[in-house]
């Protein structure tokens, strides 16, 4: 991943995320999870879940662990990812962030706990992030992919 690449991606994931929280859930091929505001100024933000995933107890764990494999997200890991998401519902989110050579994304909650979604697959992408006219994604090749006006 190219540095400034990674730099602008976190910089607009933080505009995206930062002082809001998963509001809801909405289901299509993959989870896509809403991100807002409790009085929300801006437009709601998406997050799409198309890898696996792991809700840690803290930044400092997350980062130490082990990339997990790219495990498909059927129906079972769904349904634990609703009550995972639940238990985070209005959390405020206070940081995101990419990793150093896979872009795994990292979603750090004001309560302490990191949603982490891997961000490495051979063929697809594995999340992207959107709201309006930005978005980014986790594209093959460990790498990110980023559309802003």
């Amino acid at each position: 991943m190219i540095r400034q690449d990674k730099e602008l991606a976190e910089s607009i994931l933080r505009d995206l995320c930062v002082g809001r929280g998963i509001c809801g859930m909405n289901f299509y091929a993959v989870p896509v999870l809403v991100i807002d505001e409790v009085t929300p100024s801006k437009r709601e933000s998406f997050v799409t879940v198309e890898s696996d995933w792991i809700i840690y107890d803290g930044m400092a764990m997350a980062l130490a662990a082990v990339q997990s494999p790219n495990g498909p997200v059927d129906s079972a890991r769904t349904s634990m990812l609703i009550r995972e998401i639940a238990d985070l519902a209005w959390q405020k989110i206070i940081g995101v962030k990419l990793g150093d050579e896979i872009p795994d994304l990292f979603i750090e909650f004001e309560n302490g706990k990191v949603l982490k979604i891997n961000g490495h697959h051979d063929k697809f992408e594995s999340w992207n992030v959107s709201a309006g006219k930005f978005l980014v994604v986790a594209v093959p090749g460990d790498d990110v992919a980023i559309w802003q006006p």
